[in-house]
């Protein structure tokens, strides 16, 4: 699953009930099921075509959307069935909420199709606590080759601070023939966009107090895999797009600027980083025998290697807002951020003049 093809990640940032996913898509060109249709160019080093990929967002307001996807793969033989996997991380702000899978031979003739109750589910995760749940759906692979049709849509809540990623060339040997991006948005939103390996200049046109704004790319060469060679995002196109005004899991914040980035990160740390007295009596006498500033912080610093733990635990905002300082100090763990915002605090207890030996 680790190389589907249907990602957000992107990592990651896609659906209704089918029949509501339908009433938003073209209808199936038939050129596009038929295998011998793909240009020479787009088979060379290829073991996977992206024919046709539709990506829609429609963002309703700052707590919510819709990512709406359709994509028709041509899978060219047996080392590129991995690409025809289904794999989508949802979380607290993003559920799968609509699907539909087809699958043809060569000649466009329907063999097999997936509905939503076939899409399995987990919440395994790496991390100690986590709202993360992986959609996933590895389909029976009758003949090859041959094409999948996916019509899938996710809906989004409690918060957008990012809109999906564009990424349509997600791996090697993996050619595109036409994928676009559909951004819909409240007229009068603003919004800041940043790309690599492709031309960033969307159509933009307004309807209906609603503002669309529209990226395509035709005929992506597959990009073959050498030894030594560089990242894949050096080589492909990439698009990046998020609103100037956001909010998140109830908190507001704004990005037009570093200065307002900073602010808002700011925001999330500033009541983080209280002790309770015992914990200030604790760095009283961790750097009661110190000479210097840096004997002070080399105390502090084994004390939190030996009394602390790295857990992830990532919750809604957690994601971002650091665990309180005083929580470290109870519990022993935390994680990165949580770890350096205690670390941070010790240095001010000790700094502080109220505690100065």
């Amino acid at each position: 699953m680790k190389n589907s093809l249907i990602h957000l990640a992107v990592l990651l940032f896609l659906l209704t009930p089918r029949a509501n996913v339908k009433a938003q898509s073209n209808a199936i060109d038939s050129q596009q099921l038929i295998i011998s249709a793909i240009p020479d160019t787009l088979v060379k080093n290829a073991k996977a075509v992206v024919r046709y990929e539709e990506i829609t967002f429609r963002y309703d307001s700052p707590e919510s959307g819709k990512e709406l996807h359709k994509l028709v793969l041509t899978v060219l033989k047996e080392s590129g069935k991995d690409y025809a996997e289904f794999e989508y991380n949802g979380d607290k702000f993003r559920k799968l909420t609509g699907f539909s899978a087809k699958i043809y031979n060569s000649e466009g003739a329907e063999l097999k199709k997936y509905k939503m109750q076939d899409v399995r589910t987990t919440e395994y995760s790496e991390s100690l606590a986590s709202d993360n749940k992986t959609y996933w759906l590895s389909p029976d692979i009758p003949t090859y080759p041959f094409t999948i049709v996916f019509e899938y849509e996710i809906g989004w809540n409690n918060g957008i601070n990012s809109f999906p990623v564009f990424f349509p060339q997600i791996g090697y040997d993996l050619s595109v023939e036409k994928s676009c991006y559909f951004l819909i948005v409240p007229e009068g939103t603003k919004i800041a966009h940043t790309s690599f390996n492709m031309t960033d200049n969307p159509k933009v046109s307004t309807e209906k107090s609603k503002t669309k704004y529209t990226w395509e790319l035709n005929g992506l060469r597959a990009v073959k895999n050498e030894t030594l060679d560089g990242s894949l995002v050096n080589y492909v196109p990439r698009l990046y797009i998020k609103p100037l005004d956001f909010m998140y899991d109830g908190v507001s914040g704004n990005i037009s600027g570093w200065n307002e980035m900073g602010q808002w990160s700011y925001s999330l740390i500033k009541d983080q980083g209280e002790l309770p007295d015992n914990a200030k009596a604790k760095v009283l006498e961790l750097i009661a025998g110190a000479n210097s500033d840096r004997e002070k912080v080399e105390a502090l610093y084994k004390y939190l290697g030996s009394t602390t733990r790295y857990v992830s635990i990532q919750l809604g905002i957690g994601g971002y807002k650091p665990m309180p300082a005083a929580e470290v100090y109870k519990t022993g763990f935390g994680d990165c951020k949580a770890l350096s915002n205690y670390m941070k605090s010790l240095l001010a207890a000790a700094a502080s003049p109220q505690i100065t030996p």
